[in-house]
């Protein structure tokens, strides 16, 4: 079977399914996990590396302390 590849016939197939609301907020909270997670291990590598300006022990230590 083969599957047209332009971008404008995606597009129209998109539009033009009536695609369930629950499908869509399980597909919006994906998306903002998967954004939230990559923003975090960004964040990560960043202090790991020291270029992070924000991280120092001490707010690590008051992040944990905080938190729990």
């Amino acid at each position: 079977m083969a599957y047209p590849i332009s971008s404008s016939y995606v597009f129209q197939i998109m539009t033009n399914n009536a695609w369930p609301s629950l499908v869509l907020e399980e597909w919006q909270d994906t998306l903002a996990t998967l954004h939230m997670q990559f923003e975090c291990g960004r964040r990560i590598l960043r202090v790991i590396h020291g270029r992070d300006a924000r991280a120092s022990l001490s707010n690590c230590i008051t992040t944990a302390t905080t938190s729990e």
